[in-house]
């Protein structure tokens, strides 16, 4: 290919990368694209077309933004290189801005690919999550991605693409642009300034007061639009910036300003709906439980089990022929269970829904800080210390896993126990990738119930078999699973690997009913309350949308008591919640006289409920007037007239709808704050 070796004194240096600058434009067009075709349904493109249109038109500027950015180094080496036009040094600009350009283009487009199997996943670009590969279980995930994904086929789409780029970078760099500029010095300093200045544009993405920034994405009512206005690269610095605004910091004045309250008085009187002009002396988050001579006279054992991915869709969907519940549907029935089908986990991830039920931080993952070994006077398990209780945490799960082993004694846990407590407690454990199978863990926490002689026990349980890659046992026999066409035509996967995965939720629902059966048949069951819940929904198969906010996120909430413990008053299943809810239901149903952390309205108790409100990743408030996305600026929806579970955009957002923002972002304020003043620099152990 003809080199460009040019007179002394052009610019086509310049020119140069120009061409470079236009390709890596044209290039993240065409992933863009990609991902649109991909992800997009005919709702999308149907109702959002105009939407799509400005996803485009800022998706530009953030590209602009990238490439502007990252060929800065060759920009300032094309303007330095002006008056060194020589054949030589002509063919070694061309050789470094080559070899840079395709080192750069490639980067781009693994981040960028690495981001379209995040979103495939999760359902939004890159964020703080990518963290959790390293800060997790890395040889699992390795592992379920190299079993879940079609590595070889990635590998290949890798190679052309780079190959791709390398032919397309040759094209742009060796092809002779024009020549012999012959320019006066005022005109070649101009045309260098308005490179300069266009190129600042282009790295600043604005001619507002603020840079292009993550705010610009919030184009659409759709989350999946707005999703297409990034990069793999911008949202990947998103994630870095979060990941460093998340580091628990024990002054908390900053936290409580992002969340728009001057002080800790103005959010708590904000969350406890008092006003703000009364004095907050004696007000705070611990409440009391009612007293109860029946309690008092006979302590119920409490198991709490956090199941993997116990998503409400798939039970929504579970019949005869999609039997993924295993009966468990019909046993709830049966027993007159409590089954809160309208709550929403606290996050996406386990670690994190995990902390938020336990001491009911909104900061986290705390166990993988500095502070994992301070005791929370908020977590779960004090009151149940205090009224003589004998606590428990069993998982399959390796018990290093996040740090758990020295964070949950400090938590106020008599014994914590993983995958190796279970080897050697259990017969037939059966191993998986992330430990020991459902199984064992029921059949260690009935050994824990029947060995108590007389002391009542809370058990804190988290299942595992559930979880990618989804090795359930070989001697399991599943029953046959007809898909139904709802979960067909949403699916983001190829249907075996789905079946694969609702294989291993059906297994797992399976263990519970076994459980639940053996529990019945045994005299423990007169004095035991089960509660349920899904530390997140399974959003790797699934298609959800915009409107789809309640069922995207939402876990059963399940409690079984016995009758002696049940109120005498109705309980509307229907409520709207979250995690907040789940502990102060329990500590009610179970505790008499005893104080816990608040973190919201217990579900049984008919006083208060209306005014509850869920809380999602703590930027996603739920209630019954309709749903708020915290974001800048804010998106609101109202409840569809015909479905009670799906969601309709608004522009003005009701009264209610700007309440529920206020007292949600006060909930998380003030949960933030007593956490906060509970950090100490003197690390103290509870014993």
């Amino acid at each position: 290919m003809e080199m460009c070796i040019e007179k002394p004194g052009n610019v086509n240096y310049l020119f140069v990368l120009f061409r470079i600058f236009v390709l890596g434009l044209i290039s993240l067009f065409i992933l863009r694209t990609v991902t649109l075709l991909s992800f997009g349904n005919k709702e999308v493109f149907a109702n959002y077309f105009s939407d799509i249109v400005r996803a485009y038109g800022v998706g530009l500027r953030f590209d602009a933004k990238v490439l502007a950015i990252g060929l800065l180094p060759l920009l300032v080496f094309a303007i330095i290189s002006i008056p060194f036009s020589s054949a030589r040094y002509t063919r070694v600009f061309l050789k470094i801005a080559f070899s840079y350009s395709f080192a750069l283009f490639l980067a781009i487009f693994l981040i960028g690919y690495i981001n379209f199997y995040f979103y495939k996943f999760f359902q939004v670009n890159i964020n703080v999550l990518v963290f959790g590969i390293l800060e997790d279980d890395t040889s699992a995930i390795l592992k379920s991605v190299w079993t879940d994904y079609p590595i070889l086929l990635i590998l290949t789409i890798i190679s052309v693409v780079g190959l791709c780029i390398w032919q397309a970078l040759k094209i742009c760099v060796y092809r002779c642009g024009p020549r012999k500029f012959y320019l006066s010095y005022w005109l070649r300093f101009s045309g260098v300034l308005t490179v300069v200045l266009f190129w600042a544009f282009m790295a600043r993405g604005s001619f507002e007061t603020s840079p292009l920034d993550a705010r610009s994405t919030t184009i659409s009512t759709n989350e999946f639009v707005n999703s297409l206005a990034s990069n793999g690269v911008f949202a990947l610095k998103t994630a870095f910036s979060d990941k460093k605004a998340s580091k628990i910091n024990p002054n908390s004045a900053q936290f409580l300003l992002d969340l728009g309250f001057k002080d800790s008085n103005q959010a708590l009187s904000s969350y406890l709906g008092v006003d703000p002009s009364c004095p907050v002396e004696g007000l705070d988050c611990f409440s009391i439980t009612d007293t109860s001579n029946s309690l008092l006279n006979a302590k119920p054992n409490v198991v709490f089990i956090l199941m993997e991915g116990f998503s409400q869709y798939y039970y929504n969907l579970n019949s005869a022929k999609f039997n993924v519940l295993c009966g468990l549907d019909t046993m709830l029935e049966q027993s007159q269970a409590y089954v809160f089908n309208r709550i929403v986990s606290s996050c996406a991830t386990t670690i994190y829904s995990l902390e938020n039920l336990l001491i009911g931080t909104p900061i986290s993952p705390i166990s993988q800080s500095e502070y994992y070994n301070n005791p929370f006077s908020t977590a779960v398990t004090k009151p149940f210390k205090d009224n003589g209780y004998t606590t428990s945490f069993v998982t399959g799960g390796k018990l290093g896993w996040r740090n758990l082993d020295k964070f949950l004694v400090n938590q106020y846990f008599d014994s914590a126990e993983g995958d190796a407590a279970l080897k050697r407690y259990c017969n037939d454990a059966k191993s998986c990738e992330w430990g020991i199978h459902d199984e064992s863990i029921y059949e260690r926490v009935m050994q824990k119930l029947n060995e108590s002689k007389g002391t009542p026990q809370f058990i804190f349980a988290l299942t595992i078999s559930h979880h990618t890659p989804f090795d359930i046992p070989v001697d399991y026999e599943a029953p046959a699973l007809v898909l139904p066409n709802e979960l067909k035509q949403r699916l983001r996967t190829d249907e075996a690997l789905a079946c694969k995965g609702l294989k291993a939720f059906q297994y797992a629902n399976y263990c519970l009913v076994n459980f639940l059966k053996d529990l019945q048949k045994s005299p423990l069951a007169a004095n035991t309350i089960v509660a349920i819940t899904g530390d997140h929904n399974t959003l790797q198969f699934v298609n959800f949308d915009a409107n789809d906010l309640l069922i995207k996120h939402s876990v059963p909430f399940i409690v079984l008591a016995p009758t002696r413990y049940r109120p005498m008053h109705d309980v509307d299943s229907q409520i709207i919640g979250s995690h907040r809810n789940v502990f102060p239901t329990i500590f009610n149903l179970a505790l008499s006289n005893t104080q816990y952390f608040n973190t919201g309205e217990s579900l049984i108790n008919p006083k208060g409920v209306k005014s509850n409100f869920g809380v999602y990743n703590y930027n996603t408030f739920y209630s019954s007037s309709g749903v708020v996305v915290a974001k800048e600026p804010p998106l609101y929806f109202v409840w569809d007239s015909i479905n009670k579970n799906r969601l309709s955009p608004v522009s003005q957002p009701s009264q209610e709808l700007l309440e529920l923002r206020q007292r949600a972002n006060a909930y998380v304020a003030t949960m933030g704050c007593e956490i906060i003043k509970q950090i100490t620099p003197t690390k103290q152990k509870v014993h």
